[in-house]
């Protein structure tokens, strides 16, 4: 469940914002910028849905059991307090150099294409 939220932010945001934000003709540093501050702001979304999932998948051989994502969420959240749902988000915001890469160099990639294949006409 947790990549249909990061994707669905990811591309959505990205989409949306950028023509709003840096137009047409944006450069490709203003276009990681904002592909970083996306990618970001997607992993942070979903990383919530992403520790409940890994905490059911550790617990699974042990004494501690959940009912279920709701229970375990539940139980996280009374035991260790909300930001508990967030421990190693600090790794993501910096993986999320290679996202925003993704996001710049694409647009990037399909200008050029784009200005070959109308030049070939």
């Amino acid at each position: 469940v947790g990549i249909f939220v990061y994707r669905g932010c990811y591309f959505g945001f990205y989409d949306t914002l950028k023509p709003l934000l840096l137009g047409d003709n944006a450069s490709v540093v203003l276009s990681f910028g904002l592909g970083y501050g996306v990618t970001v702001s997607s992993g942070l979304l979903s990383y919530p849905i992403d520790t409940v999932r890994r905490r059911m998948m550790m617990t699974s051989g042990e004494a501690v059991k959940y009912k279920g994502s709701m229970d375990c969420f539940l139980q996280v959240v009374k035991k260790e307090g909300g930001m508990s749902l967030m421990k190693g988000a600090g790794a993501n915001i910096l993986r999320g150099v290679a996202g925003a890469g993704v996001l710049a160099g694409f647009d990037s990639f399909k200008a050029v294409y784009i200005q070959w294949r109308m030049a070939q006409k």
